[in-house]
């Protein structure tokens, strides 16, 4: 089997695809469980680890090769695979506890690092965290229980 142009641009779709919906389901369940405890955007995006922005990367290989695919195999096919992509993101569920574990060693790792700076921004930054920290513990033991 070779690997010509378009198998690569159909595996570079699929790999950069499932990196984005990667991604996306983490934000969702950042924001969801943020906005369940009563946090504010800002405050819930708090949880997202410092490597989420590799999400744009992502997004730019979907769309080049999205491209890519448009020029070798037509631009409807490229235009069904999008909203496919689409369609899905807005169907699959979110596995919050999947990221839950990944968001607990974010805040705490912050929440350290915001206790041992002595500065007056940094209590309430630690607060913050202090915060998301227990809200999530509730929002685990309230997946535990059902």
């Amino acid at each position: 089997m070779t690997l010509d142009s378009p198998t690569l641009l159909y595996l570079g779709f699929t790999v950069a695809a499932v990196a984005e919906l990667y991604f996306f389901m983490m934000q969702r369940s950042a924001l969801e469980i943020g906005r369940q405890s009563g946090f504010s955007l800002p405050e819930s995006r708090l949880m997202l680890p410092s490597w989420y922005p590799l999400l744009w990367l992502a997004k730019a290989c979907k769309l080049s090769a999205l491209l890519g695919i448009a020029m070798t195999s037509g631009w409807v096919l490229a235009i069904l695979l999008w909203a496919t992509l689409f369609v899905f993101q807005l169907v699959v569920p979110t596995p919050h506890r999947q990221f839950a574990r990944l968001f607990r060693r974010k805040i705490s790792g912050e929440l350290e690092d915001s206790i041992t700076v002595s500065a007056a921004d940094s209590s309430a930054r630690a607060e913050t965290y202090a915060r998301l920290y227990s809200a999530l513990a509730r929002f685990d033991a309230a997946d535990e229980a059902e």
